[in-house]
């Protein structure tokens, strides 16, 4: 998952935050056993992909701590193909190319079941 540190203060660690809101992610996701890295600076992006393939291969969650607004400069992350992937087909997870978005929209269901009912 990614986390917004809304108006942190690039520098300061987010446990020193005055924003009560940021202070308290990491002591949280601590608690949770939720593995996490503040992404701040530039130098921070080269850690996303091996944390994502990390939390892939070790079937685990991931917070990535999003310190400050990503500048422009940073240019691309390159991932693995897919077919290389922890996360491929390839791997065991026969529907990881295959499935799109998780959204019910995706999906094709707009309707509201509940709702249908309810009124009958």
């Amino acid at each position: 998952m990614m986390i917004g540190l809304l108006q942190h203060d690039p520098a300061t660690t987010p446990r020193n935050s005055p924003r009560y809101g940021v202070r308290i992610i990491e002591p949280i996701l601590d608690a949770m056993g939720i593995p996490h890295h503040l992404i701040n600076e530039e130098a921070d992006v080269a850690k996303i992909a091996p944390a994502i393939e990390d939390a892939y291969a070790g079937s685990h969650p991931l917070a990535l701590l999003i310190g400050r607004r990503p500048s422009a400069a940073l240019g691309s992350v390159e991932l693995d193909s897919p077919a290389t992937s922890v996360h491929s087909r390839a791997s065991g997870n026969p529907g990881a190319t295959l499935r799109g978005s998780g959204s019910p929209l995706a999906r094709g269901r707009t309707d509201n079941k509940r709702t249908e009912n309810k009124m009958s």
